[in-house]
């Protein structure tokens, strides 16, 4: 699996935390930071190409009988 870090710089000057309305924009920077955020993220995997993915029955089955045997082995060993 692929991941997607995306970063997003809010200037520091946006924020005049010497105002009497610091702690207001403080809060509002925050907000517009994680719509920002949002958005990017959006937009990114708008355009971005998923590949196809097939899923044949009879690997789903093999896969799930996989599973019981490991199940039905542990819980043997966990017996004895």
């Amino acid at each position: 699996m692929k991941y997607i870090q995306v970063l997003v710089k809010v200037p520091s000057k946006w924020v005049d935390f010497e105002s009497p309305l610091g702690f207001t924009q403080s809060v509002i920077k925050g907000k517009l930071t994680r719509l920002l955020e949002e958005k990017v993220v959006e937009k990114v995997l708008k355009e971005m190409k998923m590949p196809k993915i097939k899923i044949i029955k009879e690997e789903v089955k093999s896969r799930m009988l996989d599973i019981l045997a490991e199940r039905a082995l542990a819980n043997k060993e966990s017996e004895e």
